[in-house]
């Protein structure tokens, strides 16, 4: 067995007691040093002068069962580009129909800083003010649907679900709103998604699951995943990032886009955005990833409570999702 697989095994078992057992790292007063020798030796095998872009799959409107199950199988996203163009969202949702329509819904809004923010909240139409000023706020996986029923109306994820394997766990429906410029850190999570863009642009940067030791993942003992953010931007100084192989997706108004379970991806709005995503689980997410699906279901079970009060306040995940 080569160095390079040893050192990959060693940084996950690392990893794994870390993350169940250890500190987090907003806790920690030093970093391991330990460990960023290991993530150093990982990228010396890994690293290259410049990262490959990768094709992904387009569809025009549709795409076949056979061809989604292709994809879940092979872990690989794809687009279908205009697949919610007749959705009533699409027709209906913008900023001031959101802002007139539900102005006292309170929504979870995150700073964008390098760190991902402190989470505060704050009305849905005092937050598209600061938005159309220019603020650095993102709403990112907002429960607002499942409290407007007639929102959820407008969209026609159903059309999806006979795509899904038969034996899957329904996940959460989440509703992101965000201002030009601003983006997410890179991370990864458990469920597949079906990403639907309402209104405006998104830019995605998606990476192969084999590079997750090159994402140096902090250690938060939640169910997600997050990038060190040293190791986080791909147009940015890091140039780990930079030389690893990724699939790049520009997606526009009326596209959905799948993301596999456990891919690494970081998003920015390209243009002011509104977005839905619908999310589930299925076996084969668990048998093939068992690492990381360990560590998701380990610290669900015996963190449950505490997830939700770090996490969300009890407001981003309601009883009806998974989590």
């Amino acid at each position: 067995m080569s160095t390079f697989f040893i050192d990959k095994a060693i940084f996950d078992i690392d990893w794994v007691v870390r993350h169940l057992f250890g500190k987090s790292d907003s806790e920690a007063i030093n970093p391991s040093l330990f460990r960023e020798g290991l993530h150093s030796k990982i990228n010396e095998h890994i690293q290259k002068e410049l990262g490959n872009e990768l094709t992904i799959g387009e569809y025009q409107s549709f795409i076949s069962r056979k061809d989604f199950l292709r994809h879940l199988r092979a872990s690989t996203p794809f687009v279908i580009r205009g697949g919610a163009k007749l959705w009533p969202a699409v027709e209906k949702w913008d900023f001031d129909f959101l802002s007139q329509t539900y102005p006292d819904v309170v929504v979870p809004l995150v700073d964008n800083n390098r760190s991902g923010g402190s989470l505060t909240y704050d009305t849905l139409k005092n937050a598209i003010s600061v938005f159309k000023n220019g603020g650095s706020l993102n709403c990112k996986f907002s429960d607002l649907l499942y409290h407007e029923p007639r929102l959820q109306s407008d969209l026609r994820f159903n059309e999806l679900e006979n795509l899904k394997p038969a034996i899957n766990i329904k996940g959460a429906l989440q509703f992101f709103i965000g201002p030009e410029a601003t983006k997410t850190v890179s991370h990864c999570a458990i469920g597949h998604n079906f990403f639907s863009q309402i209104r405006g642009e998104k830019l995605w940067h998606i990476y192969p699951r084999k590079y997750s030791e090159l994402f140096m993942p902090k250690i938060t003992r939640s169910p997600h995943f997050i990038a060190d953010e040293r190791f986080s931007y791909p147009n940015e100084r890091e140039e780990i990032i930079r030389s690893i192989d990724y699939w790049k997706v520009h997606l526009k108004a009326g596209d959905i886009l799948f993301n596999p379970s456990y891919l690494w991806h970081n998003v920015e709005n390209l243009t002011n955005s509104i977005a839905v995503k619908s999310s589930w689980v299925s076996l084969g997410t668990i048998l093939k990833n068992p690492l990381m699906s360990f560590m998701t279901l380990s610290v669900m079970g015996t963190n449950l409570k505490r997830i939700r009060k770090e996490l969300d306040g009890g407001k981003f995940f309601p009883k009806k999702s998974w989590l």
